[in-house]
């Protein structure tokens, strides 16, 4: 395009822009008139001519966001016009762009130019192969100019950035063989800026290495200090380098095009061993600016990110890890030296380091395992850091040592074992300080994380966060070193529930001041967080503890003594939110304890050992009757109910039901079953039933049908079937037929471990009877239009579904198929109201894919007949239906086709078409079935060859679902 005056209506038009511009950054813009304004400025942009015009405005305007919306008008012609404008028009604003940019880069604000040279690079990008490789020809010689120096590398980075998205443009391919000339430009300014910002003492990058033989600076070293090419520390190395903002820029720019180079590029054609050198000199460097070092990190964590190891760098992987521990160590002492002065080391050189952690850890550690047994010293670092850093920069520490505990847990091929035995101590040590860091009376920073006015610990997400991760840290270290962090575990439990037993009398009563309430809360945190801990390393406790038993008793007398003093006291009522919470939590480690009680029990080899056990079953009973008998929450009961199953389910029940408060409660809380909530119902039926379901001793089975505990037995299973008989015509009696379902779930959870027992064997009819019962009422509750149909067939749906899971294998064939034919035959007409209706075939199709997907082929004859009529009948209105009930009948369909069901081939095929037509309607849950359906399909080889095509297509209709991208993928190769 040739120079042309500027008219005094293009200067009107700029006017008009940057006052629109200015109008729509103003404050207090109305959303009308913002519309008004971006709709303006949307038309402006898809003029034919508007390049044109922005041209002259980036000539011509000092205003900033109008450059950049000239800027970003040009990126718009290039992305949706360029096809069209003609060649000449082309080259007019490439060759403006080069103009401008070589002479006002330096004087645009960041935001602008960056704009120009993004849309500079596209045009570079669909431009022709010569254009391109001269346009990249171009930006090699900007890098190599004094006054285009900057705008070179910052063009780099863009082609570097552009090139990530478009790695299938002809014209990326053509950049691979210029790469090492365009590092070498980069490598130079690096070169460049690192020797201008050392001091006189300092040579720089003077030394090279020899590609040949066996690189002296990636030799595996004998000490972190010698893994360095210079001997002074990374502290008096970065307080020797001056920096100023230009030099700043210019490195970060080169670094960050580098990263996105190491991010495509194969390695190998990039990582030479100048480029190591010199990314591992710039990693150190955390201050003046943490950019610098950061940058250079995240280079080496997108090489290690691929888990790569060069193959023409000699011992690698040794040199990496021997950087890892110097610069680890050169850190702790920049965050200490900075701490003594009131500052602190830049936050994103640490998160670029602890991911540069990461990665070694997940990807190379198992190479150096057999050779470097010892990373004592490394894990005592990590823990160092740890205690240095803030709330976002420790849970990703935690993040690795959860990762590195994996490595050991997972090892199934024995990689780890040497490592793992020479450095126990070490990860004790870890184990110890990470647990230190979850309890708030000893973590000022926890500890500010929970709000004295909190109800409750569920409610602070920060709080809860930071103690999952320490919690994930500590269990997975006591897994993988029991004899050594187990009693730590063990001698922190006993000191937090001392510490709370202790403050008890200081805040009981009215006037508590507000920090003896403060510090008695963070002390019930604490003692959560050690339950936490406790419970998730209950069974290794069972075995550990039986060569420890003074500290399993000394930890089971505590938490009972806490809780009677508790329960005695009047901290309940002063305190109702702090210890109710306790409470529960101490409920909860009683339980996690059950299984070491168990084991205890059994091996106990003297009756004054089993007299003092039982003498503790006792003190356990008394205090889940304690906790009933009070005026507990719901929390609080559903804790102590779930106690009461666990002793029930994990003691040897004889042993139970001699306890003299066994009855004593199991008669509490028969009387007091309705007022419990529902989950709280189903544990303690569930503790009652398997208190008298157990096969007793000097017991024939005859007499067991008739003794007084099967009879006790036979009154729980039959009170089901009484309420469920009743007329559903009261609030009350919909109220206790919720219930009743609620207690045959508990009934079908003690039978499902006491099927042995002729006790249950008495009983089986009763629950059959219960259920058989509660679907008759349901269905002629709903032909009465009765307003809570829908609920309640939801909570019989629940209930039957539980019942086959916990003993629908000893339930007869017989049985099964009646229900079955009983719910298909009724569901359509189970009401008039079309609403009601679908609500209910929502929970009652739920119901028959639970029970197709568990009986499979022995649902044959009439119960399957009826099954596949109900379909038909559906079949025909589906595409009316809601979503919900689209989803149950394909829930049923999919259960059908991957069962052994024998069905008519015509007529699976048609299911199966239903099922590739929903998966292609565009609803997720309903496609995840349908793939599901077909994964199921290819590993049991039951896909017909009329089948293949059509699913192929579905399949490839839904790849934009890139959450299922690899799974549809991997179909899709079994297919084709």
């Amino acid at each position: 395009m040739t120079t042309h005056a500027v008219s005094e209506e293009t200067e009107e038009q700029l006017a008009g822009l940057e006052s629109l511009i200015e109008e729509l950054s103003s404050y207090g813009i109305d959303n009308e008139r913002k519309r008004e304004i971006e709709e303006t400025l949307l038309q402006f942009k898809s003029q034919h001519h508007a390049w044109y015009l922005v041209m002259d405005f980036l000539r011509l305007s000092n205003n900033d966001h109008a450059l950049f919306y000239a800027a970003s008008v040009l990126e718009y012609v290039v992305e949706s016009k360029w096809m069209s404008i003609e060649d000449e028009d082309k080259e007019a604003i490439r060759s403006f762009l080069v103009d401008f940019l070589e002479n006002n880069f330096e004087d645009c604000k960041h935001f602008v130019r960056n704009k120009l040279v993004v849309t500079l690079v596209k045009i570079g990008l669909v431009s022709s192969g010569d254009e391109f490789t001269a346009f990249v020809e171009h930006c090699g010689m900007w890098c190599e100019g004094d006054t285009t120096n900057l705008l070179g590398l910052v063009a780099v980075k863009t082609i570097a950035e552009e090139c990530v998205h478009s790695l299938s443009n002809p014209n990326v391919q053509l950049l691979k063989p210029m790469l090492p000339q365009l590092l070498s430009f980069l490598q130079a300014v690096l070169e460049k800026v690192y020797s201008d910002a050392q001091s006189f003492s300092r040579i720089g990058f003077s030394r090279r290495v020899s590609r040949s033989g066996s690189p002296s600076s990636l030799a595996p070293r004998s000490s972190p200090a010698d893994s360095m090419l210079q001997t002074t520390t990374a502290q008096e190395e970065s307080e020797s380098l001056h920096f100023n903002s230009r030099s700043v820029t210019k490195a970060v720019t080169c670094l960050e095009a580098m990263g996105l180079f190491f991010s495509w590029v194969p390695i190998a054609d990039l990582l030479t061993e100048e480029v190591f050198n010199i990314l591992r000199e710039y990693s150190k460097i955390y201050q003046p600016d943490g950019r610098i070092g950061a940058s250079a990190m995240r280079c080496f964590n997108e090489i290690h990110s691929k888990k790569m190891v060069p193959p023409h760098l000699a011992g690698y992987v040794d040199t990496v890890y021997d950087m890892l521990e110097a610069h680890l160590m050169y850190l702790l002492d920049g965050i200490r030296n900075n701490a003594r002065l009131n500052n602190s080391v830049d936050e994103d050189y640490i998160d670029a380091f602890i991911e540069f952690l990461r990665l070694f850890v997940v990807n190379y550690l198992a190479r150096i395992a057999t050779s470097t047994t010892n990373i004592s010293d490394l894990l005592g670092s990590m823990l160092q850091l740890a205690n240095s850093v803030d709330y976002c920069l420790f849970m990703k520490l935690m993040h690795v040592f959860s990762e590195l505990s994996d490595l050991f847990i997972e090892d199934e091929l024995g990689i780890f074992v040497e490592m793992g035995a020479a450095n126990e101590p070490a990860f004790v040590a870890v184990a110890q300080g990470v647990a230190q860091k979850a309890f708030a009376t000893k973590n000022e920073e926890l500890a500010d994380l929970i709000d004295p006015a909190a109800e409750t610990l569920d409610d602070l997400y920060e709080y809860q966060s930071y103690t999952t991760a320490c919690v994930d840290v500590v269990v997975k270290i006591c897994r993988t070193h029991s004899n050594e962090s187990l009693p730590m575990v063990g001698s922190l439990f006993i000191e937090l529930v001392s510490s709370a037993f202790a403050q008890i009398d200081t805040i009981k009563g009215g006037n508590v001041s507000d920090e003896d309430n403060h510090v008695f809360q963070l002390t019930c945190a604490d003692v959560s967080c050690v339950c936490k801990i406790l419970a998730s390393v209950a069974d290794v406790f069972a075995t550990f503890f039986l060569s420890h038993s003074s500290m399993g008793f000394e930890m089971m007398n505590g938490t009972l003594e806490a809780l009677n003093t508790l329960m005695l006291s009047e901290v309940q009522h002063a305190n109702p939110i702090v210890a109710n919470v306790l409470i529960v939590h101490l409920l909860s480690s009683l339980e996690s304890l059950c299984p070491w009680l168990c084991q205890a029990l059994l091996q106990a080899e003297t009756q004054e050992d089993i007299n003092t056990l039982q003498e503790m079953i006792d003190r356990i009973m008394e205090v889940i009757t304690q906790v009933l008998m009070s005026s507990s929450t719901p929390t609080m009961s559903i804790s102590a109910c779930s106690l009461f199953t666990q002793v029930t389910k994990r003691i040897p029940l004889q042993i139970i039901y001699e306890a003299d408060s066994c009855r004593q409660l199991a008669s509490l809380v028969k009387e007091n079953l309705s007022s419990l909530p529902d989950r709280a119902q189903v544990f303690a039926i569930s503790a009652i039933c398997s208190l008298y379901c157990v096969k007793w001793k000097n017991v024939s089975n005859d007499e067991q049908k008739w003794d007084e505990r099967t009879t006790s037995l036979k009154e729980i299973v039959q009170y089901p079937s009484s309420i469920f008989s009743a007329s559903l015509q009261t609030d009350e009696s919909i109220y206790e037929f919720t219930h009743a379902c609620v207690i045959v779930q508990g009934i079908s959870h003690a039978f499902a471990s006491s099927m042995g027992s002729s006790a249950v064997r008495a009983c089986m009819e009763d629950v059959q009877e219960a259920v058989q019962t509660s679907i008759e009422t349901i269905f002629e509750y709903s032909r009465q239009g009765g307003s809570k149909a829908p609920k309640l067939t939801g909570e019989m749906v629940t209930m039957v579904k539980a019942v086959v899971d916990d003993i629908g294998s000893k339930l007869p064939t017989k049985w099964s198929r009646s229900v079955v034919s009983v719910i298909a035959n009724n569901a359509m007409g189970c009401c008039e109201d079309t609403s009601m209706l679908e609500e209910m075939l929502v929970e009652l199709l739920d119901m028959l894919s639970a029970l197709v997907e568990y009986y499979e082929e022995r649902l044959g004859g009439d119960a399957l007949d009826s099954v596949l009529q109900l379909i038909e009948d559906i079949l025909p209105f589906l595409s009316d239906t809601q979503i919900t009930t689209q989803r149950a009948v394909a829930g049923l369909l999919a259960a059908i086709i991957s069962s052994r069901i024998c069905v008519d081939c015509e007529q699976m095929n048609g299911y199966f078409n239903v099922l590739v037509e929903s998966g292609v309607s565009g609803d997720l849950v309903l496609f995840d079935i349908f793939l599901k359906t077909v994964e199921a399909a290819i590993q049991q080889n039951k896909l017909s060859e009329d089948q293949v095509q059509p699913t192929i297509d579905a399949l490839k209709h839904a790849q934009t679902y890139t959450t299922k991208q690899e799974r549809i993928n991997a179909a899709l190769s079994a297919l084709q």
